[in-house]
């Protein structure tokens, strides 16, 4: 999938989120952007006010890795936690 920065990515996370909740697949508390922005702000005390593509991008800032390098390193974590 194709996107310029993070933020787009979330924002195309959150449309499929919406599909899934609107057909009851899925509830509100359970959803990946509902759960990965509560783990970031757990994770990484940083706030995702503006959603957690904005808290990666600005974490990536204060680190020596990519936007796109931290992503990965923090999905991967969640996604084992998130799974079990």
């Amino acid at each position: 999938m194709y996107y310029r920065e993070l933020t787009e990515f979330e924002t195309m996370l959150a449309g499929h989120q919406y599909a899934f909740q609107s057909l009851g697949i899925i509830d509100t508390a359970d959803g990946f952007n509902t759960c990965f922005r509560n783990w970031i702000e757990e994770m990484t005390a940083q706030s995702c006010a503006r959603g957690w593509g904005s808290a990666i991008e600005n974490l990536a800032k204060t680190k020596a890795s990519t936007t796109q390098e931290l992503f990965a390193e923090l999905a991967d974590e969640f996604l084992v936690e998130w799974l079990n």
